[in-house]
């Protein structure tokens, strides 16, 4: 079963809602409040931003004591070929829409005791590594254990990896779109991190989640 999480994060003087969904379905109807979608599109080693006009209908489908309930089809008119790889919407404008500085591209797997620096002219130097104690992010002045997910085999009781990293807020600062499967019931647990959400004491804050689970 697919579920939206809306999460509240306080930033600046007044508290943002944010949301992320993945076409083309979920099974949470919790997405009132999200009145405008940016599609986050694949351009080939990089990614964009863009508005998206989307559409929710109802499965229509017969759904018995038991089963997994009806979902939502999630439909995007105006798109014929492309397909973002998320939607996301905030209740106050946070992103701009265009190119968006990409570092990670390809699904990167992380396994215990894996490092990653990342040093682009573009992004405040930032280290991600993870140990059995799960994943951490560290600076000069920082060092933020972002999740505490084992990093196991891939397909395994628990198991990340990096679906995404750039910046996505254009604050010239690192943001993780994370698959973090904590529990093996779960198919997939998608996780947004963005920098200008961060607390004092952190390097990135989670926004967003979206996840699956075996019904």
């Amino acid at each position: 079963m697919i579920f939206l999480v809306i999460m509240m994060v306080l930033g600046g003087s007044a508290p943002v809602d944010y949301w992320m969904i993945r076409p083309p379905i979920v099974y949470n109807d919790d997405i009132d409040g999200a009145d405008e979608w940016l599609g986050f599109f694949d351009m080939a080693c990089s990614y964009m931003l863009r508005p998206v006009e989307v559409q929710f209908t109802l499965e229509d489908i017969v759904v018995y004591e038991g089963e997994r309930p009806a979902g939502l089809i999630v439909e995007l008119p105006g798109e014929n070929y492309a397909t973002p790889l998320v939607l996301i919407s905030s209740s106050v404008p946070v992103f701009s829409t265009g190119q968006v500085l990409t570092v990670v591209y390809d699904y990167m797997h992380l396994l215990p005791n894996h490092s990653v620096v990342f040093s682009e002219r573009e992004l405040e130097e930032v280290t991600l590594f993870t140990n059995g104690d799960g994943l951490f992010l560290s600076n000069d002045e920082i060092e933020q254990h972002v999740t505490n997910t084992f990093p196991g085999e891939e397909q395994s009781e628990t198991y990340m990896g990096i679906l995404w990293a750039g910046d996505l807020d254009r604050d010239g600062k690192l943001d993780l779109l994370l698959n973090d499967v904590a529990h093996g019931y779960r198919r997939f647990s998608w996780d947004l991190y963005l920098s200008t959400e961060a607390s004092p004491d952190q390097l990135v804050g989670k926004v967003a989640t979206f996840y699956d689970t075996y019904y």
